[in-house]
């Protein structure tokens, strides 16, 4: 969806999607809120477009 409407590739590729559905209890929200920022820092760490000192994506390769 994300090339779909132009981003690049960089931009498209480090994406995360969630979806909720009628299952979902608010404890499994709880713990996505927990969880995944932590993920997603270590994720950070590894990506070649994650500017550590600014704190933002940098898109150019």
């Amino acid at each position: 969806m994300l090339l779909a409407i132009g981003l690049p590739h960089a931009i498209a590729h480090g994406s995360l999607r969630l979806s909720l559905g009628a299952e979902n209890t608010e404890a499994d929200v709880d713990y996505i809120l927990k969880e995944v920022p932590q993920v997603v820092a270590y994720l950070r760490e590894l990506s070649p477009v994650w500017d550590r000192d600014a704190q933002k994506p940098t898109w150019e390769l």
